[in-house]
């Protein structure tokens, strides 16, 4: 039904998306060595590898793609046929700007 907004999510966005989650998941496996001192509220925390955080991030990415290929299946969903709750002898309703026409007889 919208045409326009599937095309530019499967052919830009999506592409983009996905290279940018596989550079920062490199990333990640590249930083699993570089130890991170934890902080929280001041206090010490427990310490993390600098790619045990950017493999959250990696991880968040992951989890919108899969929800731009989901919400693809709504906008590519084509109305083809006429909407159950009308039957098929009912005629749709005129513009308000525009009278409606009467059949001759």
């Amino acid at each position: 039904m919208y045409i326009a907004a599937a095309v530019n999510v499967v052919e830009r966005l999506l592409p983009a998306v996905k290279a940018l989650h596989d550079s920062i998941d490199a990333k990640a496996r590249e930083w699993d060595s570089i130890v991170k001192i934890g902080r929280t509220h001041m206090q010490d925390a427990t310490p993390i590898t600098l790619g045990q955080e950017w493999s959250g991030y990696a991880g968040m990415l992951a989890d919108n793609i899969e929800r731009l290929q989901d919400s693809l299946k709504g906008v590519c969903h084509l109305a083809l046929v006429e909407p159950r709750s009308a039957p098929a002898s009912m005629p749709l309703p005129a513009s308000p700007r525009r009278p409606r026409r009467r059949s001759p007889g």
